[in-house]
């Protein structure tokens, strides 16, 4: 039984200093690269965003879609006749920039200033600051000829250019660096553009 003892007492004795005395070794080489896994499940669509303004950093557009009661032109003048659109834009944003605008009728745009539908009435625009509202400026389309007629929705597009612009008529006149299309279609102005 002593000699039973005594072998336990040094297998644990060897044990015990093998345990102490075993040192790490080196990291050994990266092994191969194991196969791709497989495709995970596609995840559920997300909900869409609002639209937002489209453009780019030279161009935005503004976008009114009117209510059932639509942008009402026919109303006599001076106050009836006139429809608003309130935009944020800065000082230096709106005397930098050429500003055109459109309204929607059985599916066409009409370049403002210029006729509706049927060439029966015409129209213009004009814009400027709020008085004591910092940074909104107005956007008006105003009959100036005919019975006018009722439109479903507004478009605005400013385009930043070099120098001051005085007034954004879509005319022939000074370009200011503005590319040679025609900028009272508005299909022409979006194709070139890449506007929505």
């Amino acid at each position: 039984m002593k000699s039973f003892t005594r072998l336990a007492v040094c297998a644990i004795t060897i044990a015990t200093v093998s345990i102490i005395s075993c040192k790490k070794g080196d990291t050994g080489p990266a092994g191969p690269a194991g196969p791709a896994g497989a495709q995970g499940a596609q995840g559920v669509q997300g909900v869409a965003g609002p639209s937002g303004q489209s453009g780019n950093a030279n161009v935005m557009q503004y976008i009114y879609f009117a209510d059932a009661s639509g942008i009402d032109l026919t109303g006599p003048a001076p106050n009836q006749n006139k429809f608003g659109l309130l935009i944020d834009a800065s000082n230096d944003t709106l005397e930098n920039c050429a500003w055109f605008m459109y309204l929607h009728r059985d599916g066409a745009w009409f370049g403002i200033p210029g006729a509706g539908e049927g060439d029966t009435s015409t129209y213009s625009f004009f814009y400027g600051y709020i008085s004591n509202a910092l940074d909104t400026a107005i956007f008006l389309a105003s009959r100036t000829s005919g019975p006018g007629e009722v439109f479903d929705a507004m478009k605005v597009v400013r385009i930043l250019v070099s120098g001051t612009v005085t007034n954004s008529t879509g005319g022939s006149g000074n370009r200011r660096g503005l590319p040679n299309i025609d900028f009272s279609n508005y299909e022409e102005v979006k194709k070139y553009y890449n506007l929505q």
